[in-house]
């Protein structure tokens, strides 16, 4: 496994992502404890080859099957929500505008929207600083003219399109509104409950439209069995499609857009800039590896 993740921090952000799941459950206290139990037990029998990805969806997996609850993020999904309805509001955005410049404004939206995660070690999810940022958007990694280039070369004619955090998504669907006027078709990837990511209900309820929507049985998706749809780039949203992708990114011959807010210290060593700055990296196959 790459050293990126071989850092004790990449552990405790598991721990406390279970930890999140189980304090947000309306169970009592022994069973709370039981489930803490669950969750220290998975870390001390796989920290010899701990894979962060995999660690995380497995032990969301068995605290939604011990405890019977799908998804006990609900409120932080409404929270969200909410958010992002008044920053698009107020940012009066036509994803339609196929200006240059709009494109790299709807690219930096998609990475501000990362930010709203509440379940990474470290970070705080704070929505006035949030409120003030959106009006100023700075991209400290940005392969925007490196994508858009690729676009106009029509390299790419059909993407895939990782979701993550809810709210977020709101701000991936102007994107992706932006991408189809010029001819892209867009199919969206959802996955069952998971943190307060994208599932297929929360999709229709933001608006996407279910015919472009890829439900995913496995995830996530970089080391799972879905069939990978015929497409020319995968937009892969967040911190754990990421990770996932920089595991398998020597096997994996797809161009990837990443975009995401490095909101921990691993991700902003590895990129070698601040916590807290925006990302939107190219990664670009050769038609040979491809």
């Amino acid at each position: 496994m790459k050293s990126i993740f071989k850092k004790s921090n990449c552990i405790l952000c598991n721990i406390m992502s279970g930890f999140e799941f189980i304090r947000r459950i309306d169970k009592s206290r022994d069973f709370k404890l039981y489930l803490s139990r669950v969750v220290l037990r998975y870390v001390v029998e796989n920290i010899d080859d701990f894979n962060p990805p995999r660690a995380n969806v497995e032990i969301h997996e068995m605290l939604k099957r011990e405890s019977g609850i799908e998804d006990p993020f609900i409120k932080d999904k409404n929270e969200q929500i909410a958010f992002s309805s008044k920053i698009i509001s107020y940012l009066k955005i036509d994803p339609y505008n196929t200006s240059t410049q709009n494109l790299k404004h709807l690219l930096a939206l998609a990475a501000y929207g990362n930010g709203l995660d509440p379940l990474v070690l470290g970070y705080d999810l704070n929505y006035e600083v949030l409120e003030v940022e959106a009006k100023n958007l700075r991209i400290t990694l940005n392969d925007a003219d490196k994508f858009i280039n690729a676009l106009e070369s029509n390299r790419y004619k059909r993407i895939l399109y990782l979701l993550d955090n809810v709210g977020e998504a709101m701000f991936d669907l102007l994107l992706s509104k932006n991408l189809e006027a010029r001819g892209i078709d867009v199919l969206f990837a959802v996955k069952p409950p998971h943190e307060t990511d994208v599932t297929i209900n929360d999709f229709n309820r933001i608006g996407g439209d279910l015919n472009h929507v890829l439900k995913l049985k496995k995830y996530p998706l970089f080391t799972s069995y879905n069939t990978l749809p015929d497409v020319d780039l995968i937009i892969s949203k967040g911190l754990l499609n990421f990770e996932d992708y920089i595991l398998n990114m020597n096997s994996f011959k797809k161009d990837v857009l990443v975009i995401l807010k490095a909101k921990c210290n691993v991700i902003a060593d590895y990129f070698r800039i601040p916590v807290g700055s925006y990302i939107v990296k190219l990664y670009i196959k050769t038609r040979e590896e491809a």
